[in-house]
């Protein structure tokens, strides 16, 4: 998967024969705006607000997800 500024967000590491998808950080976007991408970049934030709505690290941070981090997330 690639972001929109061509930064790859997951890469492909093997060890050992065993090979895993591994987020590269820095790719998602913000936590308090609904941003396009899976997830957000404040990873703990990310982990909270997609406990309650796994779709927002499934499919795309939305208008909800957004909206649920200031309560979360310490956002101004």
């Amino acid at each position: 998967m690639e972001c929109d500024d061509g930064n790859l967000c997951t890469t492909n590491i093997c060890l050992l024969g065993e090979c895993y998808d591994t987020e590269i950080p820095g790719c998602a976007g913000p936590c308090c705006e609904a941003n396009g991408t899976p997830g957000c970049e404040e990873l703990t934030c990310e982990k909270m607000i997609c406990s309650i709505r796994p779709s927002c690290c499934e499919i795309e941070w939305d208008e909800i997800g957004a909206g649920l981090a200031p309560a979360f997330c310490g956002c101004p």
